[in-house]
């Protein structure tokens, strides 16, 4: 065989092997899992208060969703809904909320549930109790 048949040869097998594993490689990377994080600062959660007081807590929004997210949130006091706000977080960002509601004496539901722009639902609870 021709020496410059032979190198083309060898030059396009190893050109085609190459391209292969360059193919391989792209076609088997998928997409960066996206997803949203919601909770509860549990420090600043007290199981007990006094009615006298507006129950003040914090809670996280984590966004890594690989674009900025207007997420809707609101707060539901035993099913009903005391607050609610739309909150913008960069990508790959999260956000710390602060948020108060009055209560009366009793035990108590709250309720954090936050709504991403596809439509699902984030959620997270805690009870207290006012005496």
């Amino acid at each position: 065989m021709d020496k410059q048949l032979r190198l083309l040869l060898v030059s396009s097998f190893s050109a085609l092997v190459l391209l292969g594993v360059f193919l391989a490689i792209f076609v088997s990377q998928k997409p960066p899992e996206t997803y949203s994080e919601l909770y509860i600062v549990s420090q600043t959660i007290p199981k007990q208060t006094v009615s006298s007081k507006l129950l003040s807590f914090s809670f996280g929004i984590e966004n890594h969703e690989n674009r900025k997210v207007n997420y809707f949130c609101e707060i539901y006091v035993d099913n009903e809904s005391e607050i609610d706000s739309i909150v913008p977080v960069d990508k790959n960002e999260g956000t710390i909320l602060s948020s108060s509601v009055p209560l009366k004496k009793g035990k108590h539901k709250i309720t954090i549930v936050v709504k991403k722009p596809d439509n699902k639902l984030l959620s997270t609870w805690f009870w207290v109790e006012v005496i």
